[in-house]
């Protein structure tokens, strides 16, 4: 398990991705294992949750 943290954005831009209703989120990311990582809101009631890396591009995306 790393413990870097890298900025990310959840690309899920088609309305059948799983993620869809997260499409264009900035988070802050770390791996928790395989290809699952732990991804922290940067607003909101939800703090955190578990994501595909199929649904992770690297980066920020402006708002």
């Amino acid at each position: 398990m790393s413990n870097e943290i890298k900025r990310m954005w959840i690309n899920q831009p088609s309305t059948l991705q799983p993620f869809h209703a997260l499409h264009g989120t900035n988070v802050l990311a770390t791996r928790e294992y395989g290809d699952t990582w732990r991804i922290y809101f940067l607003s909101g009631s939800v703090i955190s949750q578990q994501i595909s890396a199929l649904a992770l591009s690297e980066g920020w995306r402006n708002a």
